[in-house]
C-alpha cells in the first residue's frame, strides 16, 4: 500500500513513514494510521510480508529495498527522511533494516519489538523504541538490547506508555512524526 497526500510534492520530494506490520499480518492491519502522515504531507507506505523467519535469517530486506526503489520511481520521495515505524515483529524487522541499509533510514520507531538483532546502528539514526505498560516485552527487551545501545551512546530513548498494551499508540505515531518534523 501506497499512501500519498493531496497536493503538489515538496521540491526535495514527500518525507516517508514505512509502516511494518507484525508476523503473519499484512500491510492493511497498518492503514489505521495513514492519515496521521498523509495529513502531515508524508508518504506512508505499508507493505505486506506475511510470515518470514524471524530468527535467525534478515526477513525480507531485499524485497523492502526494491519496495523503497519502486516507490520513488512513482513519487518523488526525500530518502533523507524516511522513517520506519514498525509494530511488534515489524519493530525487529525495521531495526535490523537500519543496520543493513541505513542510507534508505533516517529514523526507526517500533512499537511493541520483541527483541533487536545485534548490530552497530548508524550514529545518525535515532531510534525510538516503545511499548505498552501490560506489553510486558519491554522486560527483555530493554536489558538485553536498548540499555547497551543508551551506554554505548547511540541515539536511542524508550517510552513505556501507561495503559496500553501491545499495540501501535498514537505515541509512536507522534515520535515517527516528530523525526521528520522536529
Amino acid at each position: 500500500h501506497l499512501m500519498k497526500p493531496l497536493g503538489s510534492p515538496p521540491s526535495e520530494g514527500y518525507p516517508v513513514v514505512v509502516g511494518l506490520h507484525g508476523l503473519g499480518g499484512q500491510g492493511s492491519d497498518m492503514l489505521p494510521i495513514a492519515s496521521a502522515f498523509t495529513k502531515e504531507g508524508i508518504v506512508f507506505i505499508a507493505p505486506s510480508f506475511g510470515d518470514y523467519p524471524p530468527y535467525p535469517g534478515l526477513g525480507p530486506i531485499d524485497p523492502m529495498r526494491v519496495i523503497l526503489e519502486d516507490a520513488s520511481a512513482q513519487v518523488p520521495i526525500d530518502q533523507d527522511q524516511v522513517v520506519f515505524l514498525g509494530y511488534s515483529q515489524g519493530g525487529t524487522f525495521a531495526y535490523r533494516f537500519s543496520l543493513y541499509h541505513p542510507e534508505w533510514v533516517s529514523g526507526v520507531v517500533t512499537a511493541g519489538a520483541p527483541d533487536l538483532d545485534d548490530g552497530t546502528p548508524t550514529e545518525n539514526i535515532p531510534y525510538i523504541f516503545t511499548w505498552g505498560e501490560l506489553d510486558g516485552l519491554q522486560n527483555n527487551v530493554l536489558p538485553e538490547s536498548v540499555y547497551p545501545l543508551i551506554n554505548q551512546g547511540y541515539n536511542v530513548r524508550y517510552e513505556i506508555i501507561p495503559g496500553a498494551g501491545h499495540e501501535v499508540t498514537l505515541d509512536a505515531v507522534e515520535a515517527a512524526i516528530a523525526i521528520i518534523k522536529p
